[in-house]
């Protein structure tokens, strides 16, 4: 028996990825995920073996809209609900790609996608392709804008299928996506998070609905608010990044008000100088959030791929990095993982010290 080979398996709802320099546990049940290199104190730079999460766009607007139920004034994607017919990845493409994936042990190596989709009801196949994540024991996630009309039906087999689901507030209509979410929850959802993007605009709206997670009954199973930082990008331009110390302000307001909240890793190094700096909070309580900080992973530990089947380092990145064409990829680590263009945006990305390559507007 050798020792040093990688070995994955699932024991008792847990999928565990042993090697000797980097290792993982995820729990399939609720998502729990940690990592490790040779030792538990080691935390491993990136993973050699591919990677844990996956961002696959299978929906999205096409140049005549169609698909998302609002046109949300930073998107980013610059989707809108014109008529039209939105750009789907079909079952048989998604099948395609997916084969592809690393496997270990006849274990495919990725344990979550999170599925970019313009609304659940644009994509024709899109439980199908759910059901597909599951038969291979990867589980699907997604986010949900929350003036999606989602009839009981399809709402019953998102609880059946995803682990997390995160619904979008979106200003002037919060109370779409707070009654949204209550709907979810009353039919048996859990993990159910809040989506709230974060820009110059937007902020004294974010205090708002911090306090209706605080205050209404509606949102009392909420597991939590997610703050996403402004990317700069198609409608995003319309916008300014939030100052640093107003982000800083608002962490600190919801640790005072005991708001459970997360953040993209594009926005880690703001939380982290939060937390480093913040006075209400216990020393062990810091450490305890700072290791769960993880700052950009885009070809470390994430991958993208949009409607088309074309990769870039992350969505945000789509048409301003180089691209990979999945289709035609035949060797996923050879070709894309340890491509060129992969370890030249790896080199990058470390020596920003994981701030974004991108976007200099949202570093520190």
């Amino acid at each position: 028996m050798n020792e040093n080979k990688p070995t994955l398996v699932i024991e008792n709802g847990v999928k565990k990825f042993r090697s000797h320099g980097y290792n993982y546990n995820f729990t399939i049940s609720n998502g729990y995920f940690e990592r490790w290199g040779a030792t538990k104190e080691e935390d491993p730079d990136y993973s050699p073996f591919g990677f844990e999460i996956a961002d696959i766009e299978i929906s999205a607007s096409s140049s005549t809209g169609g698909g998302c139920p609002v046109s949300c004034p930073m998107c980013y994607k610059g989707n809108n609900s014109k008529p039209g017919i939105p750009d789907n990845m079909s079952l048989e493409i998604f099948k395609t790609i997916l084969s592809k994936f690393p496997k270990i042990d006849g274990l495919y190596f990725a344990c979550q996608i999170a599925f970019g989709i313009t609304a659940v009801g644009s994509s024709p196949e899109i439980f199908d392709i759910f059901q597909h994540c599951r038969d291979n024991n990867i589980v699907p996630n997604l986010t949900i804008n929350g003036s999606d009309p989602l009839s009981d039906e399809h709402i019953d087999k998102l609880i059946s299928l995803v682990g997390a689901m995160a619904i979008s507030v979106v200003s002037p209509r919060e109370e779409n996506g707070y009654n949204l979410i209550q709907k979810i929850i009353s039919r048996g959802g859990k993990q159910i998070n809040i989506h709230y993007v974060i820009h110059d605009k937007s902020i004294n709206k974010a205090y708002n609905v911090c306090n209706v997670i605080k205050n209404d009954e509606r949102l009392a199973g909420l597991n939590a608010i997610v703050f996403l930082g402004l990317k700069p990008k198609n409608r995003g331009q319309s916008f300014d990044v939030l100052p640093t110390t107003e982000y800083v302000k608002l962490v600190e307001y919801c640790i005072e008000n005991k708001i459970r909240f997360g953040f993209d890793s594009c926005s880690s190094p703001k939380t982290e100088l939060a937390i480093t700096n913040s006075t209400k909070i216990t020393d062990e309580l810091k450490e305890n959030i700072l290791n769960c900080c993880e700052r950009c992973e885009s070809y470390l530990f994430s991958w993208y791929c949009n409607a088309d089947g074309i990769s870039y380092p992350c969505s945000f990145g789509e048409d301003k990095e180089e691209s990979i064409d999945m289709i035609k990829v035949n060797d996923f680590m050879g070709d894309m993982w340890n491509s060129e263009k992969a370890v030249n945006w790896r080199k990058r990305l470390f020596s920003l010290e994981r701030e974004c390559p991108i976007y200099p507007e949202i570093r520190i």
